[in-house]
């Protein structure tokens, strides 16, 4: 919960074309630790990595999808819509992506 999400702003480090910021990189722990917790068989967060797909790599099902939002709502204080939910989420880096964005919208001025 002490990720200052009103400082996450470096865009290229979240579309990866720099290393990521401190901040980034705590988005990114937050949203492998709860993939981590849904997982049948405990998985190390820092063995999950961006390109392993949601559905057919890591084997969530519909509900287990909706759970790893509710689980980053909790551990970033972030509120995700539904609309925030929809389009091209199929990778661990595509919703450390979508957190981010949601994250720094929803941050203080």
């Amino acid at each position: 919960r002490g990720v200052a999400l009103a400082a996450v702003t470096d865009d290229a480090a979240v579309g990866g074309l720099q290393p990521p910021t401190p901040l980034v990189g705590g988005v990114a722990d937050a949203v492998r630790a709860a993939l981590g917790d849904l997982m049948p068989q405990a998985r190390p967060p820092e063995s999950i990595g961006d390109s392993e797909t949601l559905f057919v790599d890591l084997g969530l099902n519909s509900l287990e999808y909706l759970e790893l939002w509710t689980s980053i709502e909790s551990r970033l204080g972030c509120r995700f819509d539904d609309e925030d939910l929809l389009g091209d989420l199929r990778t661990v880096g595509d919703v450390v992506r979508r957190t981010v964005e949601v994250c720094r919208a929803g941050a203080p001025a």
